[in-house]
């Protein structure tokens, strides 16, 4: 029985333009409806390959100028623009896959640094072990890149790799799992490095 593995990143606005609506899939014919595609606005198109292609098992490709994830019976369009705001809480909370062996999906998805949330987005009354719902197929819950947006002004704190603490003034920060991008006040001017060398975020 496969499981469900549920995904949780920043929202996706959706939008299809004439021009793709040829990139559709093959189940197509199987109804008058079929569910085809989403678009996410991505800080780093690289970091959401590392997540969907190296981790999840997903094929890179190519729409004409967009980057494209394929999975079997859906298409995941990656657009390089600052997302709006995460998914948690809004109209498109999150997305679902199944896959036929859950265990081994979390732990590649810890050993590659991804944060497993389960335990706060189980449906209520679910036990959760080891960052897996027990339900009747399993469930478990993770943060894609992109996992919060910061407005400010702000100053920004970074620990570089010799240990001295540098800051810079951004309009907003993402926060990823792996990357830290602040966007200067400049516009389309921004700053990345490792989550790990992020010591504060303060407004002012």
């Amino acid at each position: 029985m496969k499981r469900i593995l549920t995904l949780a990143f920043l929202a996706a606005s959706i939008a299809v333009p004439a021009s793709e609506t040829s990139a559709q899939i093959l189940v197509a014919k199987d109804g008058p409806v079929v569910y085809g595609h989403h678009h996410l606005n991505a800080t780093s198109i690289d970091e959401h390959k590392k997540f969907w292609v190296d981790t999840l098992g997903g094929t890179a490709i190519k729409a004409g100028t967009f980057d494209v994830i394929k999975f079997p019976n859906v298409l995941i369009f990656l657009n390089a623009r600052m997302p709006g705001g995460p998914t948690k809480g809004s109209s498109l909370n999150h997305i679902g896959f199944s896959v036929p062996n859950l265990r081994q999906v979390v732990d590649k998805l810890k050993t590659n640094g991804y944060r497993m949330v389960t335990a706060e987005e189980a449906p209520a009354g679910v036990t959760v072990k080891d960052d897996i719902g027990v339900t009747g197929s399993g469930i478990a819950y993770a943060l894609a890149p992109d996992g919060v947006k910061v407005d400010g002004p702000l100053h920004v704190t970074r620990r570089s790799r010799d240990g001295d603490e540098q800051t810079m003034v951004g309009l907003s920060v993402t926060v990823g799992d792996r990357v830290v991008t602040v966007h200067l006040r400049r516009e389309k001017e921004t700053r990345t490095f490792d989550s790990q060398a992020l010591v504060s975020i303060e407004t002012f």
